[in-house]
């Protein structure tokens, strides 16, 4: 019996331990990255706003060439849908939708990805004298959700990397 107790106390030391060290982790990814295009801003936006364009510069789909797509809902713009399915990893499967756009200024997502909370991503354009400034910036709340927020961790670092390098390569499509 005592054996048994001992063991249900260890057990519970350690649930505790991770539950203390996991609500300790950050509640919410936050990245953003810039990047300055000339072109025109006509351009650009088109590239944001139709998801069938937007996988010919996205750093995900050169990772994986064989991540299979789905579009439904509108052709461009808001109320347009697309879902990933890949057997990369770190890619996974998810959707996103658009759910707002402004004319040249910004486009705004509802991305889903498989097993992580809902987050948002925004496009943000804004005209300066020397082109085009685009932030692309990702948003997710994770609450206490302590699997979601240990696996942030590496997404992190990885969207971060990917929206540096999916920037560029937009940059090198559109100039």
């Amino acid at each position: 019996m005592k054996i048994l107790f001992r063991g249900l106390l260890v057990i519970s030391s350690l649930l505790l331990v991770f539950l203390i060290a996991g609500m300790m982790l950050p509640e919410k990814i936050e990245i953003e990255s810039t990047v300055i295009i000339n072109t025109p801003v006509e351009n650009l936006y088109v590239q944001l706003n139709d998801y069938k364009t937007t996988t010919k510069w996205s750093g995900w789909a050169n990772k994986d060439k064989n991540v299979e797509y789905k579009y439904e809902g509108e052709a461009t713009g808001v109320g347009a849908i697309m879902h990933w399915r890949s057997q990369f990893g770190t890619i996974g499967h998810g959707s996103q939708k658009i759910i707002e756009a402004e004319k040249n200024k910004t486009v705004k997502n509802i991305v889903a990805i498989s097993g992580m909370p809902r987050a948002y991503t925004i496009f943000k354009i804004k005209n300066l004298d020397k082109g085009i400034e685009l932030t692309w910036r990702f948003d997710m709340q994770l609450g206490y959700n302590i699997p979601a927020r240990i696996k942030a961790l590496s997404m992190k670092n990885e969207i971060k990397e990917h929206y540096s390098q999916s920037l560029q390569r937009l940059k090198i499509t559109l100039e």
